[in-house]
């Protein structure tokens, strides 16, 4: 929570469910937008905590935009005292309402956030991607308009999908995400076929800012900062994900995905990609000769990282044994360890 102690915001704007208004101090009721019965919307009329307060939207405000209002504003003051700044932008869009896709500026009636037909939610969708497009785009003119763009650095990466055919399950699909970096001395390089993964992001700002971390703390990750500059044309061997009690390894030409010892899969998925990315063109590759030494290397990555057991503790807990129910429910195993059926590319099983 960016307003917690413990979040380090010195400002923060954001998207907030009943539970976070009602701890603001003061707060009655909420008579805004909700998507359900129980979420306020973080779209149309939407519920907003503004460092502490919470604003008064009307109908016809549209979440993201105040959102991105907020963050022009933070800078155009950061610059006006001449302030170096950090900003921190998620963006609650495309994500979609508890009915299904909202209108938006681009697309529709204000304040829609209605279950509308499939080929009109996907159209919705697809317009309020564009119109994350449109706010980014507004904010890159506002920092060449603040006269900041070289020295300000923008890195762009995103959620992992819906739980339905992503981010729940322990795939390569689940955590692979969009990765973008430009601005002040980053090596212009389009797509690039280098890996990296969350935990780079950290060093990458200390190294950035010339911060000094807590003393003894150590990093799993890797500064992109020598990668971005353009003085490595490189970044690391590996990337490791986990989601639950699942594992994935990858390199650049081979995938360890679904390594799952709780829920009986304690070898995994094994793949070689080749130069081939989302899930086409892979090929299993567990009983290819030519394909065991990368296997061994990635097993080896992952003992670094042991694996959740039946023997851990979590699951002898109130929350562990409600959660062990759901997530060892056939079903749910399946889902959880296989592509969703629009996206099952390569042999599964």
């Amino acid at each position: 929570e960016p307003y917690s102690e413990e979040g380090g915001f010195d400002e923060y704007c954001i998207w907030s469910s009943l539970s976070k208004l009602r701890k603001i101090p003061g707060f009655t009721n909420w008579t805004g937008g909700m998507e359900d019965d129980v979420t306020t919307s973080r779209y149309w009329y939407p519920a907003l905590i503004q460092n502490g307060v919470i604003l008064d939207t009307k109908e016809s405000d549209f979440g993201p935009d105040l959102c991105n209002k907020f963050l022009m504003d933070f800078m155009e003051r950061s610059v006006s005292d001449e302030k170096p700044f950090f900003a921190y932008w998620p963006i609650v869009a495309p994500h979609g309402t508890r009915q299904g896709m909202p209108t938006n500026p681009f697309r529709g009636e204000v304040g829609l956030m209605d279950k509308p037909d499939t080929k009109e939610n996907l159209a919705r969708f697809k317009s309020l991607v564009e119109y994350i497009d449109f706010l980014i785009g507004r904010t890159v003119k506002k920092i060449e308009d603040l006269g900041i763009e070289d020295e300000t650095i923008i890195i762009l990466t995103s959620d992992n999908g819906t739980a339905v055919t992503a981010k729940t399950r322990g795939i390569e699909r689940g955590c692979h995400v969009v990765g973008i970096a430009s601005g002040s001395g980053v090596k212009k390089r389009g797509p690039t076929d280098a890996l990296m993964d969350f935990t780079d992001i950290a060093p990458t700002l200390v190294e950035l800012t010339g911060a000094t971390p807590p003393k003894g703390y150590k990093f799993d990750g890797e500064s992109l900062v020598p990668f971005l500059n353009g003085k490595v044309n490189d970044h690391r061997e590996w990337i490791y994900g986990y989601i639950s009690t699942s594992q994935l390894v990858r390199t650049k030409t081979h995938l360890l995905e679904a390594v799952n010892p709780f829920l009986g899969m304690p070898e995994g998925r094994y793949l070689y990609t080749g130069n081939h990315r989302f899930g086409k063109g892979y090929a299993r590759a567990e009983k290819l000769p030519e394909h065991s030494e990368a296997l061994k290397k990635l097993k080896s990555i992952l003992k670094q990282f042991p694996p959740v057991t039946a023997a851990h503790p979590f699951w002898g807990t109130k929350d562990g044994a409600s959660f062990k129910k759901a997530y060892t429910d056939p079903k749910s195993v399946e889902k959880h360890l296989f592509s969703h059926k629009d996206w099952v590319f390569y042999k599964e099983d």
